[in-house]
């Protein structure tokens, strides 16, 4: 913050969020992740630099009942199946044969996903909601 939107940016200052460590504290309650804010000064005015940590794999971030995602250039609310399928293709990479199984056969029974098709090419969609 306290940089201009538009290209090539410029130092403009800012005034917001006064209490750095209220601001930092009210960030970890809402979003359960450690924000960091450092403060630097330029002569044109204050400048604030937010550092946000990636969300743990499989853990979308909730804030305001819901849990976010882009949609172009705007936050989303994922629906449940979209919150399940999109954990799936995030952690996929990282889990054994064994692990992907049992995930799957977990969403199947909640009725977040079912399954066309028998092969390596089934096509997967979200369940009725």
């Amino acid at each position: 913050m306290g940089v201009s939107d538009k290209k090539p940016r410029k130092v403009v200052g800012t005034q917001a969020f006064s209490i750095i460590e209220r601001t930092k504290a009210g960030l970890i309650e809402r979003l359960h992740l450690r924000i960091e804010i450092d403060i630097l000064d330029h002569k044109n005015g204050r400048v604030l630099v937010f550092s946000v940590p990636s969300r743990p794999i499989g853990m979308p971030v909730q804030y305001k009942g819901a849990y976010w995602m882009r949609g172009g250039q705007d936050l989303i609310p994922m629906t449940p199946a979209g919150s399940r399928l999109k954990e799936l293709r995030d952690v996929l990479p990282t889990l054994s044969h064994d692990q992907v199984q049992k995930l799957i056969g977990e969403m199947k029974r909640e009725g977040t996903i079912h399954v066309v098709g028998r092969t390596r090419g089934a096509l997967w969609y979200p369940g009725p909601e």
